[in-house]
């Protein structure tokens, strides 16, 4: 292939990553020029860092406090090397995988969906700004809908939002669903392994000592009334073979919902002009062929 032909196949796939990059050099900018001083900026990103570098990453958080860290061992034990990283390189590095996976989730909504486009890329931009992993979620939930494996991914960091696999089970799709809990569980198991006193630090202090409710900036309605609106969510498209609603039901699951939360409707954009039919027979990707990555 001439060189100019090679440029033009590989130009749509590195496009994302390019803006990527660009967004992540300004937002690390502003962070670091303003200290962290800037309301959400990179509040999310500078938690996670420090939880990689803490021997006690558990220790005196609480939901909603800034600063504090609320997954479950997994993320940690995965990301362990990036928390040998200087903070500004950490902070470049994290923003500009969540920028370029904003940016592809982005360049997938379909064309009749434009006029929507400020507003999705405000909510995708608000994930990225805080540092959060909503949209790294919501790229997880719409290749999940194939490679049901990556809903370990949400369910090893958000947790409740797991329940979005029961899209699968609700369809009968017993191999996606024994490949997500398989997979999901084989995990788990792996990190309590090689740190069950991380876990049993993570469960007294997030699961058993932590309230979700009652947060001024969050939506305020508790988990429990969101939670069985979201299984039904689930259960109604799963008969019509709506897959944009998975990500929907994955947001009304969150734990609590920020406002960087709504990032996950990305995901639902992307997916609005798919449907399945009985067989479960889809092409996620394949629906704009003119956005390839």
């Amino acid at each position: 292939m001439p060189r100019g032909g090679i440029v033009l196949a590989w130009a749509p796939r590195l496009t994302p990553a390019l803006i990527g990059v660009a967004t992540a050099a300004l937002f690390t900018a502003l962070a670091l020029t303003s200290s962290l001083s800037t309301p959400f900026l990179a509040w999310d990103s500078h938690a996670y860092w420090t939880a990689l570098r803490s021997a006690d990453p558990y220790t005196g958080v609480g939901v909603g406090e800034i600063g504090a860290f609320l997954y479950p061992p997994p993320f940690l034990q995965f990301l362990a090397p990036a928390g040998l990283l200087p903070w500004p390189v950490f902070l470049f590095a994290w923003t500009s995988i969540l920028a370029t996976a904003c940016v592809s989730l982005l360049r997938r909504v379909p064309d009749r969906f434009a006029w929507m486009m400020p507003l999705l890329v405000y909510m995708g931009g608000a994930d990225v700004w805080a540092g959060n992993i909503n949209v790294l979620l919501a790229y997880a939930i719409v290749i999940g809908l194939e490679r049901p494996a990556l809903w370990s991914v949400v369910a090893l960091t958000k947790l409740t939002p797991g329940v979005g696999a029961l899209w699968h089970a609700f369809r009968r799709e017993w191999r996606a669903v024994g490949i997500a809990a398989a997979t999901t569980g084989g995990l788990a198991l792996l990190s309590w392994a090689m740190a069950p006193h991380l876990w049993r630090e993570w469960i007294e202090a997030v699961v058993f000592g932590s309230s979700i409710d009652g947060f001024s900036q969050a939506v305020p309605i508790p988990l429990a009334v969101r939670l069985p609106l979201a299984i039904g969510l689930l259960w109604w498209g799963a008969r019509i073979g709506r897959l944009a609603v998975v990500p929907l039901a994955c947001l009304l699951a969150l734990p609590v919902i920020w406002f960087n939360g709504f990032a996950l409707v990305l995901g639902s954009a992307v997916l609005q002009d798919l449907r399945v039919g009985r067989s479960g027979e889809r092409a996620v990707w394949d629906s704009n062929p003119r956005h390839e990555d």
